[in-house]
């Protein structure tokens, strides 16, 4: 526990207070984890957690020691003011606060703590309430990683200025992106295009949408850098579902769906490209549903690499590493109905994460 300057005031009671101060900072000795701060009227400092008091209650319970095995209870009118840390604030927040996750992130870049900030911003950024400022921020939060986090930087940069282009910060953010295009350019950041495949467009120019389970998603037909020329499938992927709620435990990943009526006897692989702009590498399985019943099957998942394309991937519907109710959700069949495959989808296993991912090049092949 740390000593501040002493104020002058009222020492009614203060005795007593100054023992059970005691106390608590002998608990709260080598190997505690610093956590919520609190300010007493004393001068004095502790660090601990904090349960946040009901509103009108006399004493506030604080955990202390090394694992915070320790609780205290401490007079509401001995403090001065608490200070929460992190933890305690994301923990006061629901999921769908996004105004609240938004300071929260403010908050964190304040303190430099940058990974979190970019959490919390990007969390909140997009939804209602949340000013377009949001995007800005990131940008600032991703310019302080370095290296690292440059070419997201501009990116957000970008995205500000194209959304308000005469905002409060645009000046600000015209300066950040001249900052970061100039290290970019210095570091020889900027990826090289990747060769347009020697295929025509394939499926990814189909009418793909979310099935209605799982993760919500906006799909568009788009073009992204090193595919100069090409239209490839955007999927911008959530993690609530159409009505902004979170899914059941096993439905937490982000489908989207193309009917393609096929038959495959002849052509059963599928191969297609990913590209990954996140930070985060990216997990994906492809699942198909055949036959009368739209039996579902389900490949073993697969992980794109943070903002890189990945263009290896090569699946094969004939071989017996796909998984069914029948084969007891285990990797051990190869897909049935061959010759009547009714719905291809693409699952992104994106957990609590927001973003984007680019899929081109989509089609079937012989073996």
């Amino acid at each position: 526990m740390k000593r501040r300057t002493r104020q002058r005031g009222s020492r009614r009671g203060l005795g007593g207070f100054v023992r059970l101060v005691l106390i608590v900072a002998g608990l709260a000795g080598p190997g505690a984890a610093r956590a919520d701060t609190v300010y007493f009227q004393s001068g004095n400092e502790l660090s601990c957690k904090v349960i946040p008091p009901a509103e009108g209650d006399e004493y506030v319970r604080v955990l202390v020691g090394p694992e915070e095995q320790g609780s205290m209870l401490l007079r509401r009118e001995s403090i001065e003011r608490i200070e929460y840390d992190y933890d305690s604030r994301l923990a006061a927040l629901a999921d769908d606060d996004y105004p609240g996750h938004y300071e929260l992130g403010l908050w964190c870049l304040e303190r430099d703590l940058v990974d979190k900030a970019l959490e919390r911003l990007r969390h909140a950024h997009g939804h209602e309430g949340v000013p377009p400022e949001s995007a800005f921020h990131i940008a600032r939060a991703y310019e302080k990683q370095g290296p690292p986090g440059l070419l997201n930087a501009r990116k957000y940069y970008e995205a500000y200025l194209e959304a308000a282009p005469q905002g409060d910060r645009a000046e600000a953010a015209r300066q950040g992106l001249e900052r970061v295009n100039e290290r970019i350019r210095a570091q020889g950041l900027d990826p090289q295009p990747t060769p347009a495949p020697s295929e025509p467009q394939g499926l990814e120019t189909g009418d793909w949408s979310p099935p209605g389970w799982g993760y919500d998603a906006e799909v568009q037909r788009a073009q992204v850098q090193g595919r100069e020329g090409q239209v490839v499938l955007k999927i911008a992927y959530k993690h609530r579902d159409a009505r902004g709620r979170l899914p059941r435990p096993d439905q937490r990943k982000t489908p989207v769906q193309l009917s393609v009526e096929e038959d495959l006897t002849g052509t059963p692989v599928l191969q297609f490209d990913v590209y990954n702009p996140e930070k985060a590498a990216l997990p994906l399985s492809v699942a198909v549903a055949t036959g009368p019943s739209f039996e579902w099957f389900e490949s073993e998942v697969f992980t794109v690499p943070p903002e890189q394309w990945r263009t290896d991937l090569r699946m094969d519907l004939s071989r017996k590493t796909w998984k069914s109710a029948a084969a007891g959700w285990q990797h051990t069949t190869a897909v049935q109905n061959l010759d009547r495959v009714r719905n291809l989808i693409l699952i992104l296993h994106n957990e609590d994460r927001t973003g984007e991912a680019y899929v081109d090049a989509v089609r079937f092949s012989e073996e």
